[in-house]
């Protein structure tokens, strides 16, 4: 079954639902490396609930820092859930698998967007509200997350892996491009490049800083 599809992000694809048989191996090893990476953030998940549940208590009022704490903690866990949901489930048709499609980009892009300005605040922070630094990490941001975007929402198309005479099975989604620097592999380049100054700008004013004592330590709990 070949079915033409058309995506306003991309080229006209051809989503081929044909019984195909992966490596057995190949599946196996993918779904045990998904089971361990699900059980171990559902630990994670469930050992800090009882700090959650004080920070709520303890909290006075609605801050950025909660809301911040909030996006990140539960898109996380919402990410974790949609983006096993195409891997595991077996009864996606062509169409259920088009319609999938941008569902598990948007969000993981969405978490990394706040990801990386939990750690533009913090840092921003650190420097004691250094103007130029604020202004670095603002443009710094803005260029990443747009090129994030572009990679994740440009040149997707979902691909079937079925294993029935009925053309339903699992839906992946791949992003590639022969001729496209926007790819999985520059997105996540420049991701680190991102990170890299983060981590070098506040490297850079906790040494400066000279974190010896109570003194020095109580301007980072004012941060």
């Amino acid at each position: 079954m070949i079915i033409k599809l058309s995506f306003p992000m991309g080229p006209d694809v051809l989503v081929i639902a044909t019984p195909i048989s992966p490596s057995q191996s190949s599946i196996n090893v993918a779904t045990y490396v998904r089971i361990v990476a699900m059980s171990i953030a559902g630990y994670d998940y469930l050992i800090t609930l009882p700090f959650e549940y004080q920070l709520y208590k303890l909290t006075r009022r609605v801050s950025s820092g909660l809301i911040l704490f909030i996006l990140i903690r539960y898109l996380s866990v919402v990410l974790v859930i949609t983006s096993n949901v195409g891997f595991f489930y077996p009864h996606f048709t062509p169409q259920s698998c088009a319609n999938y499609l941008y569902v598990n980009p948007v969000l993981r892009e969405t978490q990394m967007m706040v990801s990386q300005a939990i750690l533009g605040i913090l840092t921003y922070g650190i420097s004691l509200r250094n103007v130029w630094v604020g202004r670095t990490i603002s443009l710094a941001y803005l260029a990443t997350i747009g090129f994030q975007w572009a990679c994740y929402l440009l040149y997707r198309y979902p691909e079937m892996i079925s294993t029935s005479a009925s053309g339903q099975g699992n839906c992946l989604i791949e992003n590639s491009h022969p001729k496209s620097f926007i790819s999985a592999g520059s997105m996540y380049l420049v991701a680190m490049m991102y990170d890299c100054l983060i981590l070098l700008i506040a490297t850079h004013y906790l040494l400066k800083m000279k974190i010896a004592g109570m003194s020095t330590t109580s301007k980072l709990w004012k941060v």
